[in-house]
């Protein structure tokens, strides 16, 4: 996973931002330290900037302070075709984590505004999430 330089705390930020919150999503699906909040073997899914919903395997674990990593693994099923050919592993950040300095930071990198996470499940505030490939069994 590819985790951009002004979204790791450095030394100089430390006081502002705990290692421990950034360390959580830096994690990879497939293996993830957490806590499991969702388990779905199959069923549609909606993957954050993707429409229509995607048929596949769903897993979310709560990574610390209110973050989460969502691993999302598509299957085939009659009369549908999976839009991706790999897994999609979204990090959810919990806006309120981070200053709004960094907010806007990281929406300059591809990060998508959520403005209520309870429409994906998680706390019904807003998020910052990132989409990123991944190689899920299933896909294989």
């Amino acid at each position: 996973m590819v985790v951009s330089a002004s979204f790791i705390a450095t030394p100089a930020q430390a006081g502002e931002y705990d290692n421990d919150m950034y360390r959580g999503l830096m994690q990879k699906c497939g293996d993830i330290h957490g806590t499991l909040v969702a388990k779905y073997p199959s069923g549609w899914h909606w993957i954050v900037s993707f429409s229509p919903n995607q048929w596949g395997a769903d897993k979310v674990k709560n990574v610390g302070y209110d973050n989460y990593i969502q691993c999302f693994c598509p299957r085939k099923l009659e009369g549908f075709e999976p839009w991706f050919r790999h897994g999609v592993q979204t990090n959810w950040l919990k806006a309120s984590n981070v200053s709004n300095e960094t907010q806007q930071k990281l929406l300059s990198q591809d990060w998508l505004w959520v403005n209520n996470g309870a429409d994906f499940g998680l706390a019904p505030e807003p998020y910052l999430a990132k989409n990123i490939k991944w190689d899920c069994p299933d896909c294989k």
